[in-house]
């Protein structure tokens, strides 16, 4: 198990030493990349290049990812253009390293832009449509359930309105049923602003830590809800991603997973509140997300 702190543990600089024989001598310090609400990912200079290792996370288990599933998910949406190229992968312990990304990482306000909005639910398009078959399954319904329950035996319970949310999702799972527009697809399952970078010629995705084979809709529901798009940020989203205006059953879909996308989120921060040693708020991410439900 990886040990991830505010330092470098003696664990990462193992990792680094293993790349630098695939990649060249280390040059200067390792260097978190804080920005998530977790640091599971670093900076390191490596024959004369920089680079970002990404690493699992010690409760990667806890949460269900597949290690396997990123690396995949990640260098397949490098091959298409839409991620950070992938240089190297080690199976023990799994990670992979991705050529530092030039440029910035956009905000909520850049990503509500309908040229933004545009260009990435093309991207989009182009990774769900790929036919990568990913080792991890993600079904949001039971992952919330099973997620509370782990959190609920260390202790933490959920806030008030859990129940009536758990409930309206499985109502929402009855209500889309077996919809061609919800086919299963490899996701992201993961879009929020630190993944998001434009390197200035365009927009590339990375933090691929979550992916699986999901409902397509869950990306454009999780992406909606991360930016907060109002009515006409869904319809240009919608447009762009299906090349085609959407009809008032595809306005309804995103906004039941939209829905869905902050119950996980909520389910997530109470999880590792329970369990995580990082020094940060994870029920204030939780009560925040449960409080946007409330809303919705």
């Amino acid at each position: 198990m990886l040990r991830l702190g505010s330092h470098v543990s003696d664990d990462v600089t193992e990792i680094v030493a293993q790349l630098s024989a695939l990649l060249g001598p280390r040059g200067g310090e390792i260097e978190p990349i804080l920005g998530a609400l977790t640091r599971l990912a670093f900076k390191v200079r490596l024959g004369g290049s920089d680079y970002v290792v990404h690493l699992p996370g010690g409760e990667a288990g806890l949460l269900g990812i597949d290690p396997r599933s990123e690396q995949e998910a990640g260098a397949r949406a490098a091959e298409l253009g839409v991620a950070p190229p992938v240089v190297a992968r080690l199976e023990r312990p799994a990670c992979f390293v991705t050529e530092l990304v030039p440029g910035r990482p956009l905000d909520a306000e850049d990503l509500r832009r309908p040229a933004a909005l545009a260009e990435l639910a093309a991207a989009l398009r182009t990774f769900h449509d790929c036919g990568l078959e990913l080792p991890r399954r993600f079904d949001p319904y039971r992952w919330v359930e099973e997620q509370v329950k782990a959190a609920s035996s260390r202790g933490v319970e959920p806030p008030e309105g859990y129940a009536v949310a758990l409930a309206q999702a499985n109502e929402i799972e009855r209500t889309v049923g077996r919809h061609r527009d919800h086919r299963i697809a490899p996701c992201h399952a993961n879009l929020r602003p630190p993944n998001l970078w434009h390197d200035g010629e365009r927009i590339l995705i990375d933090g691929w830590r979550y992916a699986a084979m999901c409902d397509r809709f869950y990306d454009l529901g999780d992406l909606a809800a991360s930016i907060e798009l109002d009515d006409e940020g869904e319809r240009l989203l919608l447009a762009a991603y299906f090349d085609e205006e959407p009809g008032s059953r595809r306005l309804a879909a995103i906004k039941l997973t939209r829905f869905l996308s902050d119950l996980v989120e909520a389910a997530w921060g109470l999880v590792e509140s329970g369990f995580a040693k990082h020094d940060v708020d994870y029920s204030g991410h939780a009560s925040e997300h449960f409080r946007r439900l409330g809303e919705t």
